[in-house]
C-alpha cells in the first residue's frame, strides 16, 4: 500500500511544480524560451554537483555522448512546448493532456524500438486504456481544439522519445555516468 502513498504524493507535487509554472509563466517570467532556458541553468549547476561521484579519467565514447545530447535536447523541446501549452491553456487542461498523450507516443516508440522487451499482459492494457481514458475525460474540451492540443502533442512525444534515449542511455552506462553525460552534454533533464 505504500505505492499509493507514493503515487499521490506525486502528482501532489506534480501539481504543485505545475502551478509554479504557470504563475511564473503569466507573472515574472512570461517567455516560455527564457523560462526553459533558466531551468537549463538550474539543471546544469545541479551536475556541477554530480561530476565528483562519477568522474572517470575517459570519456564516454561518441555514441554515449549524441544520445545524452540528443535526449537532452528532446526533452528541453519538451519543456518549451509545456510551457507554451501552459501559457496558451490552463495548466490543468494541458498536464492531464500530456498524461493522455504520453502513454500512447512511449507504446508506440518502445514498441518500435524495444519490440521484444515491452510486452503488456491483459491487466496492464486495461490500465493503460484507463489512464487514456481518465485523461481524455478530465481534457475533453482540449481534445477537440488543435490550437491548443498541438503543444502538449508535441510535448508529449519529445518527452516520450526522451525517455527512449534515456533508458537507452542507462542500458549502456552506470547511473552517475547517464545522469553526467545528460546533464553535461544537454542540462535539461
Amino acid at each position: 500500500m505504500t505505492w499509493l502513498l507514493v503515487i499521490i504524493l506525486a502528482y501532489f507535487f506534480l501539481a504543485i511544480v505545475s502551478l509554479f509554472d504557470r504563475y511564473f509563466l503569466v507573472g515574472s517570467i512570461p517567455n516560455s524560451k527564457v523560462y526553459t532556458f533558466n531551468i537549463a541553468i538550474l539543471w546544469l549547476i545541479f551536475c556541477l554537483f554530480l561530476i565528483p561521484f562519477g568522474v572517470e579519467l575517459k570519456l564516454p565514447n561518441i555514441e554515449i555522448i549524441l544520445l545524452g545530447f540528443g535526449s537532452g535536447l528532446t526533452r528541453l523541446l519538451a519543456i518549451l512546448f509545456l510551457t507554451k501549452g501552459i501559457i496558451k491553456s490552463e495548466v490543468s487542461r494541458v498536464v492531464p493532456a500530456i498524461g493522455g498523450f504520453l502513454p500512447i507516443f512511449s507504446f508506440l516508440l518502445f514498441f518500435l524500438f524495444f519490440p521484444r522487451l515491452e510486452i503488456l499482459n491483459l491487466s496492464q492494457i486495461a490500465a493503460f486504456i484507463l489512464l487514456l481514458l481518465g485523461s481524455v475525460l478530465i481534457s475533453r474540451r482540449e481534445f477537440l481544439n488543435f490550437q491548443i492540443l498541438k503543444y502538449p502533442m508535441a510535448a508529449a512525444f519529445l518527452l516520450a522519445f526522451s525517455f527512449l534515449a534515456t533508458k537507452k542511455l542507462f542500458l549502456e552506462v552506470d547511473f552517475i555516468i547517464c545522469c553526467i553525460v545528460l546533464l553535461l552534454y544537454f542540462p535539461s533533464l
